[in-house]
């Protein structure tokens, strides 16, 4: 049954955009880590593709750091605190925001 549940989780996951109503609730839940880890490792690929076609990277973190699971959470916990986001703000984009603010690029 709990193989069950988990599925279901996942499964609503990967189809949807979690809210920040749903993030309050499900924040320290370790599928909820794994997700974001998710998230923030595409959104890397994302900007090294850009980077590799000589398009502008969405954000730009130091070279010398390897984003992690932890920094992409802390990241996220800093945005909603400091920004008022509504219930149905997507926590995705909420984590975009926050990795573009702490890692501006130069222009």
């Amino acid at each position: 049954m709990k193989s069950l549940t988990f599925l279901l989780i996942i499964s609503s996951i990967l189809y949807a955009d979690i809210s920040y109503s749903e993030y309050k609730n499900i924040k320290n839940k370790q599928y909820f880590k794994d997700y974001i880890g998710a998230v923030g490792i595409g959104y890397g690929w994302s900007n090294t593709f850009n980077k590799g076609i000589h398009q502008t990277e969405l954000y730009c973190s130091p070279s010398n750091l390897a984003l992690e699971t932890s920094n992409y959470l802390s990241i996220l916990r800093k945005e909603i605190e400091k920004e008022s986001y509504k219930e149905d703000a997507s926590i995705e984009m909420i984590l975009m925001f926050g990795l573009i603010k702490t890692f501006p690029c130069k222009k």
